[in-house]
């Protein structure tokens, strides 16, 4: 319990500093799609200036009975999108909730800049993969 909250609490310094100092003014967010697709197979799409969200159906999903909802979109700040821009980055970064393959819980994240290639990773089910689901979520308001 006490290493869940330290993690917790070093990725909250780590987003923090890095909306704070403006370090990625390399990174052209007019340009920059970030994707997410969670446990259930619900996806999401971040942009600039836009959240949405785009659940599965109940004939979508596999066992024939989830629901994800509706579809939903919101606008967000430049502050919330690189809010999420570092969520996603610590999450690359850390090779420990990696895996190699999809399977059910598993989130797919994707980022990509215009031009450029894409990068992909499947994580396990695990605290980040919680709280980057949190944060979309208060974003769309669901």
């Amino acid at each position: 319990m006490k290493k869940t909250y330290l993690l917790l609490l070093a990725i909250i310094i780590s987003i923090s500093n890095g909306i704070t100092q403006e370090t990625n003014s390399q990174i052209n967010i007019n340009k920059m799609i970030l994707k997410y697709s969670d446990g259930n197979g619900n996806s999401y799409k971040i942009i600039k200036g836009n959240i949405s969200f785009q659940p599965i159906s109940r004939e979508m999903s596999s066992s024939g009975l989830y629901d994800g909802g509706e579809p939903a979109q919101n606008k967000i700040t430049k502050k919330n999108f690189k809010k999420v821009y570092l969520a996603f980055e610590s999450i690359f970064k850390n090779k420990k909730i990696q895996i190699p393959n999809r399977i059910k819980t598993s989130g797919l994240l994707s980022m990509q800049e215009e031009g450029e290639d894409k990068k992909v990773s499947i994580i396990k089910k695990s605290e980040e993969q919680k709280q980057l689901e949190l944060m979309l979520k208060e974003l769309l308001k669901l």
